[in-house]
């Protein structure tokens, strides 16, 4: 099922009343894939996640953390899902990944969807990159150290 289609459905569920989309959130590693979808309700000002992972698993509402209010993610805006992003990592980035985190959500300065990337190597490395979702265009990218050496 196409990611717009599960969070229409899941938007007609009683227990998102008042809430929006705000992120998608994608945890792949050589074994597993998960996915999270999250919701907020300003009306509350508490989240809700849905892990579609596990047959689709409301998380109990969390307040947000950091205080800020999540921008809604609007899909009509995104032109790059996963499946574009993972294509475009696999021409562009030939590393190789023990895991991969990504996350789409609303960039609050730029009001613009951006998917931020995150590549955990073998070598203990960490590459992150934030990229448009509406256009593609890399916004920022670069390589750090879990000891501390920045790229």
């Amino acid at each position: 099922m196409a990611i717009s289609e599960i969070i229409r459905e899941l938007s007609e569920m009683d227990e998102l009343k008042g809430y929006y989309l705000y992120l998608l959130f994608y945890n792949i590693d050589s074994k597993k894939e998960s996915q999270e979808i999250g919701f907020y309700s300003p009306e509350e000002k508490k989240i809700k996640t849905v892990s579609i992972t596990n047959n689709k698993a409301l998380r109990e509402e969390d307040e947000t953390m950091s205080g800020e209010i999540p921008v809604p993610l609007q899909l009509e805006k995104i032109k790059l899902f996963k499946e574009e992003v993972m294509d475009f990592l696999n021409e562009r980035y030939s590393l190789k990944v023990s895991r991969l985190l990504m996350i789409l959500s609303t960039e609050q300065a730029i009001k613009e969807p951006v998917w931020t990337i995150t590549m955990m190597r073998a070598d203990n490395s960490i590459y992150n990159i934030k990229m448009s979702a509406k256009d593609g265009r890399i916004i920022s990218q670069g390589e750090v150290s879990l000891f501390g050496k920045q790229n």
